[in-house]
């Protein structure tokens, strides 16, 4: 059906008047000013669906038409084009004769100087070679395989003069859909899986969750239609009737499936968006449309108090914050902690077993991985204490000790800044309770260290260079590798892991200045034995992390190095990996996982200035080649340099 224009919303007397209406209820204020009866407004859904009229029906014939003769004129040139090429660079010393099907279903001659004919006569060698390469398939009826399917075959078929009939043009290999390519890109881009049998990955819940739900380039193919509607807003009457508890179990399921796999295909367009350029298709416009949708039925999902606890809804919320880190225009829109917050609150709400699945237990994992670097980041505490996060949800033993050193090092932070906001007068009781928290904030730090010491062998990295250059010029903001040593892991997983236990010991660290700083006041903290300490381990630690910034961003695969710390056989070989595309390529995960180490060594007192321009370009690198807009911004945020902690 061709579009006619948008369709009025007034009331029918407006319209024959040809007046604007106010469309007031129950009638429109200009029938009532002129004493005439308002005949009503037309109902969403009749808006939504009309008959199509003469007018329009002629008007599709006639661009049907038109569009066809298009195509067809446009096959005959570029069969033509193609003829003419092969004719010119094929060798004929062995040419053969390809029968070729009339529209009657015989055998059309090959000696007509059509262009489609043309392409009857080819090179043996062409065609073997073809078949060789196993290419055959892909040109459709232009040079098929052999009916057994095997391709090797089919060259023997036409030098004994084989009795097959080809089509005597190449046609061409269908366009995939943007938004299946998109698809694509993502879980190449963003979802790890786990080899070997270990339980270490990233949003793999997502593979499982996926096929059981609908396709997520067909937005609405799991709802119905009046569902459809108010998720886009055009019923305010069905709401109601979707939320309500008398809904059918049927429903809910749908709905849910819904929300996440809409959240899947914003995500997915807005990666696809950030990476290619596109003429043809608005990436941007489709996946805030899509990141819209995905908002409305996450909401109408969480409004079942028993829906909200499902695998589907979780799911979606965590798709919402991985969209607002890749799209983030400005800080305003920058949504993703208030999102992350949501996903623990839903946490909270689930029992216990629905950890024990597998998809359960990463989708946990996951919130709980996010929960930490929010409140690193932001100093809140955590909403439960460590043992509720850690109970029954560790698929790998290494990581779910950093993890839990992390949650408690968030709710000592917390404490700390209560404490020392609360404790007005500097009395000998609020001092000893002050330097208390330093203490265990030094405790703290002393097991971090023991888990870099006794992590698993294959956890290990090892320094496998060393840039003993300056960049081109004094430019750091350009430069892919600080000078210095360069660090490589097994794979991104770990060496995530190993940057958020250093981000703790740079959190534990202020701790333990702040404590210093407050208890000395008002002379100045800099000159404390605490402050001294903090300042060469935490140098150390920023060193470390620059380190492994080259191999987060692909700098090993293209080099040519021997570790002399590890002869092991397994020592680079990764024990997960994407779902699908080259593992070897740049990966939008690699720059998602690295932003916030970044970030948090820019705002540090103790970084260099030629550090901070290498990790403010590093961060502006992410946000530009890897597609994660978020990082962009990080590098703008202006990071206070000495300034006296409070």
């Amino acid at each position: 059906m061709v579009f006619s224009g948008k369709p009025s919303t007034g009331c029918q007397m407006c319209r024959t008047r040809r007046i604007k209406c106010d469309e007031a209820k129950p009638a429109c204020n200009q029938c009532i000013r002129t004493n005439r009866t308002c005949p009503g407004y037309k109902s969403k859904i009749d808006l939504l669906f009309r008959n199509e009229t003469e007018a329009s029906a002629a008007e599709k014939r006639a661009r049907t038409t038109a569009r066809k003769k298009a195509a067809a004129t446009l096959r005959s040139r570029q069969a033509g084009r193609v003829a003419h090429q092969t004719l010119e660079t094929a060798s004929f010393s062995g040419s053969v004769t390809l029968p070729a099907h009339t529209g009657s279903g015989r055998a059309r001659s090959t000696d007509s100087d059509s262009p489609d004919d043309s392409l009857a006569k080819v090179s043996l060698r062409f065609v073997a070679a073809h078949g060789r390469r196993g290419n055959m398939a892909s040109y459709g009826s232009g040079f098929g395989a052999s009916q057994n399917g095997n391709s090797a075959d089919s060259t023997s078929s036409y030098s004994s003069g084989s009795s097959r009939y080809y089509y005597g043009s190449i046609v061409p290999a269908l366009p995939v859909p943007p938004d299946q390519l998109a698809v694509c890109h993502f879980y190449s881009n963003f979802v790890l899986v786990p080899f070997q049998g270990t339980g270490r990955g990233y949003m793999d819940f997502l593979v499982p969750m996926m096929k059981d739900a609908e396709s997520p380039t067909s937005l609405y193919a799991s709802i119905g239609t009046k569902e459809a509607a108010a998720l886009s807003g055009a019923s305010d009457e069905a709401s109601p009737s979707i939320s309500g508890t008398a809904a059918p179990v049927s429903f809910s399921s749908k709905e849910a499936r819904a929300a996440l796999s809409i959240a899947f295909r914003a995500c997915a367009l807005a990666s696809m968006g950030t990476r290619v350029a596109s003429n043809g298709f608005a990436f941007a416009d489709k996946a805030l449309s899509a990141y819209t949708r995905a908002l409305a039925a996450t909401h109408l999902a969480l409004r079942d108090p028993a829906l909200s606890r499902a695998d589907n809804t979780l799911g979606a919320v965590l798709l919402l914050s991985l969209f607002e880190s890749i799209t983030a225009k400005h800080m305003g829109l920058f949504a993703w902690g208030s999102h992350i917050e949501g996903a623990v609150e839903i946490v909270k709400a689930r029992n216990l077993g629905q950890r024990k699945t597998r998809s359960g237990l990463s989708l946990f994992i996951a919130v709980r991985t996010q929960m930490i670097i929010h409140c690193l980041a932001s100093g809140k505490a955590p909403d439960m204490d460590v043992d509720w996060w850690m109970a029954d949800a560790v698929a790998d033993s290494a990581a779910g000790a950093c993890q839990r050193l992390s949650i408690r090092t968030a709710a000592l932070r917390s404490r700390a800044a209560d404490l020392m906001a609360t404790s007005s007068d500097r009395s000998p009781e609020n001092v000893a309770r002050i330097m208390a928290l330093a203490q265990e904030a030094y405790s703290l730090d002393r097991d971090c260290v023991a888990w870099q010491a006794n992590v698993p062998v294959e956890w290990r990295y090892h320094t496998v260079a060393w840039q003993d250059k300056l960049p081109e010029g004094g430019d750091y903001g350009r430069a892919e590798v600080f000078p210095g040593k360069i660090d490589v892991y097994r794979d991104i997983y770990i060496a995530s892991v190993w940057n958020m236990v250093r981000a703790t010991r740079l959190c534990l660290a202020s701790i333990g200045v702040r404590c210093a700083a407050w208890a000395c006041a008002p002379a100045d903290y800099r000159t404390t034995s605490q402050y001294a300490t903090a300042a060469r381990m935490c140098s150390d630690i920023i060193t470390d992390i620059i380190a492994s910034v080259p191999f987060y961003l692909g700098w090993h695969k293209s080099q040519d190095f021997h570790s002399t710390e590890g002869d092991s056989d397994n020592e680079y070989t990764p024990s997960l990996g994407f779902v699908c595309g080259d593992d070897s390529s740049l990966k939008g995960l690699a720059g998602y996982f690295l932003a916030w180490p970044l970030t948090n060594i820019n705002s540090q007192d103790y970084t260099t200035d030629n550090q901070r321009a290498w990790v403010i370009g590093r961060l502006k690198h992410i946000s530009n080649e890897l597609g994660v807009r978020y990082a962009g911004f990080l590098a703008e945020i202006p990071c206070p340099v000495n300034v006296d902690p409070p």
